[in-house]
């Protein structure tokens, strides 16, 4: 699998970070954010930080803003190993 698509992986070892298995079904393209600007996700899993703002966004999901916002997250799934899915009330 090419990450991001059109690219090469990022290489974890350069970063200092250990590298992580990427699940490739739970990797959505950037469109998938473009598509849900203005709209509420949700981050699956813990990112380990314990900010009060990483903490609340376990709670409560976040609105994602615009285009710049939706590149920032479709990144940080390759980058910092995030997932996200859709806000179901």
């Amino acid at each position: 699998m090419r990450w991001p698509p059109g690219g090469e992986a990022p290489d974890p070892a350069s970063a200092g970070a250990e590298p992580q298995a990427v699940n490739p079904i739970d990797v959505h393209p950037e469109s998938w954010f473009v598509e849900r600007i203005g709209k509420r996700i949700r981050r699956l899993n813990d990112n380990g930080c314990s900010c009060t703002t990483c903490a609340q966004v376990l709670r409560e999901g976040l609105m994602v803003f615009d285009d710049t916002h939706a590149d920032c997250l479709y990144s940080a799934q390759g980058e910092l190993g995030s997932r996200y899915a859709d806000w179901k009330e």
